[in-house]
């Protein structure tokens, strides 16, 4: 799934996302999870490795993939996401 945030929106994944990639198509964002924080820019790419909420905010306009890894962790499932928007 391709998401497009403005500055200041923020997309949250909830429950066990292990194995989960989210990949920076564009812009710049701030991915961050417990304990864990990532600057990513356009290309750069992470798959989140622990259970738990992760949370991107968009520093400027930016665009995102996030999508289950060639490669999932077989006990990762039941995440779900929730886009924040910061305009009325």
């Amino acid at each position: 799934m391709n998401f497009h945030l403005q500055q200041g929106e923020l997309l949250c994944l909830d429950g066990d996302g292990r194995g989960v990639e989210v990949v920076c198509l564009g812009g710049s964002l701030w991915l961050t999870q417990i304990g864990q924080d990532h600057i990513m820019r356009r290309g750069d790419t992470l798959q989140i490795s622990r259970a738990g909420k992760v949370v991107v905010t968009a520093f400027s306009a930016a665009t995102l993939s996030v999508a289950e890894a060639a490669v999932a962790s077989p006990v990762a499932g039941g995440w779900q996401l929730q886009l924040f928007s910061s305009r009325a």
